[in-house]
């Protein structure tokens, strides 16, 4: 089997590759920007496939239809998970979490619904869905985050867990209303039991010194700032496993 590796003359992972495949390996060279290019291309491909046939099951399927056949709002709940609308919405997850993004923007516009990931920083669409289905994605994920269904007028939060492969991830859910319909962001928090320390975070030298002066302190503030996916979170959780003494 030929595979495509960053260091062609790493032994551990090619014997440990023969040893999966039951297969003799042979490598070749790449960088490891082009790499990741070709294996998230060949990844959303399938994903892409995925999409398209759960959307044309789902044709039938939108919130405001199956509100119409319904004797109470419940009812809703059921409907949904039965339907092809679960499915893309577990597409969109799993992808997000398997590409590392750290937000999902779902977003209505006037003629379809907009899918955005943010990676390392950079929002990049994926998957435009058609208009007819955005109301039952909205709602499964409200259904997911035990968030109510039925209100629509007002900006919602909520909360949930979801599990791809070994990876459990905490993910944040918020609605807002706007012109075309509702829009759902959600922030995806990795859930690592792992505690890890200030050295290994990067702080060294002055700079490490300087940081656990003040954490040492009784009194003041700490200012932690940075973009989206830069390290604030796991810099404060860090820095309380460290205070966090009898």
């Amino acid at each position: 089997m030929k595979v495509v590796m960053k260091d062609p003359f790493d032994l551990d992972v090619i014997q440990y590759l023969e040893r999966i495949t039951k297969k003799t390996i042979q490598p070749s060279i790449s960088t490891e920007d082009l790499i990741n290019q070709a294996s998230e291309k060949e990844y959303s491909k399938s994903l892409g496939e995925d999409v398209s046939e759960a959307i044309e099951k789902a044709a039938e399927t939108s919130t405001q239809k199956i509100q119409e056949n319904l004797s109470s709002i419940e009812q809703a709940d059921q409907i949904i998970k039965v339907s092809p609308v679960a499915k893309i919405v577990s597409v969109i997850l799993e992808y997000a979490v398997k590409v590392g993004a750290s937000d999902i923007h779902i977003e209505a516009q006037e003629n379809k619904t907009r899918i955005r990931y943010r990676i390392d920083g950079v929002l990049t669409e994926k998957f435009p869905l058609p208009k007819s289905i955005h109301n039952s994605i909205i709602a499964r994920i409200k259904i997911l985050a035990n968030m109510p269904i039925d209100e629509k007028r007002k900006p919602l939060d909520g909360k949930f867990r979801v599990e791809v492969g070994d990876k459990k991830t905490d993910l944040r859910v918020s609605t807002l209303p706007t012109v075309h319909g509702e829009k759902c962001v959600i922030r995806l928090l990795k859930a690592d039991n792992q505690i890890l320390t200030l050295d290994q975070l990067g702080l060294w030298g002055e700079g490490l010194k300087h940081y656990n002066d003040a954490l040492s302190q009784t009194t003041g503030i700490l200012l932690v700032t940075g973009p989206t996916g830069s390290g604030k979170t796991v810099t404060l959780a860090t820095s309380l496993a460290k205070l966090n003494s009898p």
